[in-house]
């Protein structure tokens, strides 16, 4: 066994635009976020290890600076608005041969906005994260890698006249790669990676979707030279397509 601890702190820095007609939300100068871990780790067998992890954090920053008068409603940017957020990792990393290595990995994460009786944005939210990851050697001078992902997250905000929405989106990933050795000097390498979403907003209190969902989907192509030229210096070439 082994356990870890770990502490985080980002403090950021910004000007505000400088016109109170050029803010149409609410805007923070300084905005910090602490971040506290702690992971237990267990080496279960010669090719089975296991980690446990808990995360919270808490954002928070300077006062507002308001938005233009004319805004009819109040808005709380998600960005940099007050939020606490609490995530559960699991990971196991398998080699059952010598030649693949697998790793499975599991995350929950709830995040909570605070009342905000009189502003409008998000409130909460939480995701959902599996994935599986393949990395197997099919000699000694080539190597292939797998994985596949899906996430979900959900999330609700308070919008004008006082009305809730909720937001889900669904992510599907998945990619492939391969390289290796095609000479003493030359290393070459190619991948494809391939990713799907879908957006569904409702924000109808009947549950009764008014708009359509948002469906992208991305595929990306890419290969790479890599010549030694000497010890101590290489040229490398990439291409993508996407």
């Amino acid at each position: 066994y082994s356990l870890i601890a770990g502490f985080d702190h980002k403090a950021q820095s910004r000007s505000a635009p400088r016109y109170e007609t050029e803010r149409y939300v609410p805007y923070r100068e300084e905005l910090n976020e602490t971040t506290f871990n702690l992971q237990l780790r267990k080496s279960m067998s010669e090719t089975l290890n296991g980690s446990l992890a808990f995360l919270h954090s808490e954002r928070d920053g300077s006062d507002f600076t308001p938005a233009d008068t004319h805004v009819d409603y109040p808005i709380n940017p998600v960005n940099i608005a007050d939020r606490d957020r609490d995530k559960v990792r699991l990971t196991v990393d398998w080699a059952p041969t010598n030649w693949i290595g697998l790793q499975f990995n599991v995350e929950d994460s709830r995040d909570d906005y605070g009342p905000g009786s009189d502003t409008n944005g998000l409130r909460n939210g939480k995701a959902r994260l599996y994935s599986v990851d393949a990395d197997i050697a099919l000699s000694d001078d080539w190597r292939l890698a797998a994985w596949l992902s899906y996430d979900r997250v959900l999330s609700e905000e308070r919008v004008a006249d006082s009305r809730t929405s909720r937001l889900k989106d669904t992510g599907k990933s998945a990619g492939l790669s391969i390289d290796g050795k095609a000479s003493a000097n030359l290393n070459i390498g190619a991948d494809v990676e391939w990713t799907r979403v879908n957006a569904s907003y409702d924000d109808d209190p009947s549950g009764a979707p008014e708009l359509p969902d948002i469906e992208s989907t991305t595929t990306k192509l890419g290969f790479f030279a890599e010549y030694a030229l000497e010890k101590n210096a290489d040229v490398r070439l990439d291409v993508m397509y996407q």
